[in-house]
């Protein structure tokens, strides 16, 4: 075996390591204590699907309640979109990942009437984060924009950083602020629940609840997941040790559920069958930790710690 492949073992050895150890919560601490969660009560969203258009009125309209203005703005928008994807707005349809890039990334709503006359023109600046199922979802050049936008915002560059946050099933924005020498997050949602309901911790997932409420649910543990993620952030963390972090996590703890039902052969072959784990751990790991830079033949080493895990694994069964 070249020195290479050795290398990238011990690399490998390394990781699995870390998907049976604990995580890392004494940062969590600190950064709860540092940076707490305000609330501010936005224009309330009745209507189903169309969240992320309240999510870009409270952005580019400050909080501002008038249903009348809303639907203006939402009209416009539509006219606009419809221009650029034809058919894709027929009837109060959802904003897509697709829609929000093309909106950020082409100043659209600073063309329309609607944000001349009434917007608020504070410069600000607004990014998109992508958080569900207990992973960051940004590509990676995202994640060197977030990065770059928390670093400028903790060194007082910049004073408003505004994120609007894709969660799982809804959409909502994220308002960071300097004010009078201190940083205060604000939770703007257009559902408006109480702060508590939502990062209430006792919040477990129950597989017999119904779709819905169990998508609700995920909801609420990856809000409360993403607001650890931009307090630890805020106290300097880098993001890609933290997506690595979470990425890790996600495979340990399911491994711990299944291990607990004595079900580990399940989680092999269904859960986290081989490639998915080779992806989880190589790929990820490759991309993402920086200690892991140096790693040019990774996709070309043979597996053997991987079947290795297998077989010990199998030993449980």
């Amino acid at each position: 075996m070249n020195k290479y492949a050795l290398e990238e073992q011990q690399i490998l050895n390394e990781i699995i390591d870390q998907i049976f150890s604990s995580n890392i919560a004494e940062t969590k601490i600190i950064a709860e204590e540092i940076y707490s969660v305000k609330r501010l009560v936005s224009l309330e969203q009745f209507l189903p699907n169309i969240c992320g258009f309240y999510a870009l009125y409270n952005t580019y309209f400050e909080i501002n309640h008038n249903i009348t203005l809303f639907w203006k703005f939402y009209f416009e928008l539509i006219k606009q979109l419809n221009q650029m994807f034809e058919g894709d707005f027929e009837n109060f349809d959802e904003l897509q990942r697709y829609h929000l890039d093309y909106i950020l990334n082409n100043k659209i709503i600073q063309q329309l009437q609607v944000y001349q006359d009434f917007g608020n023109k504070r410069p600000k600046e607004v990014i998109p984060f992508f958080y569900g199922c207990d992973i960051i979802q940004n590509s990676t050049e995202e994640l060197s924009i977030i990065s770059d936008s928390f670093n400028r915002l903790r060194q007082q560059q910049i004073s408003n950083l505004t994120l609007i946050c894709g969660i799982t099933i809804h959409y909502l924005i994220i308002d960071l602020r300097w004010e009078q020498t201190k940083l205060n997050i604000y939770l703007i949602d257009s559902q408006n629940d109480n702060l508590n309901k939502l990062f209430n911790k006792q919040i477990v997932m129950d597989k017999n609840l119904s779709l819905e409420k169990r998508r609700r649910r995920r909801y609420k543990i990856d809000l409360r997941n993403l607001i650890m993620i931009l307090q630890r952030l805020l106290i300097g963390q880098d993001i890609i040790d933290i997506y690595l972090e979470y990425a890790i996590n996600n495979v340990r703890d399911s491994f711990d559920e299944f291990a607990q039902r004595k079900q580990l052969k399940e989680w092999i072959i269904e859960e986290y069958p081989l490639p998915v784990l080779k992806h989880m751990i190589f790929n990820v790991a490759k991309q993402f930790n920086k200690q892991l830079k140096q790693m040019s033949w990774i996709l070309e080493y043979e597996n053997q710690e991987l079947s290795e895990l297998k077989n010990q694994l199998m030993t449980f069964i």
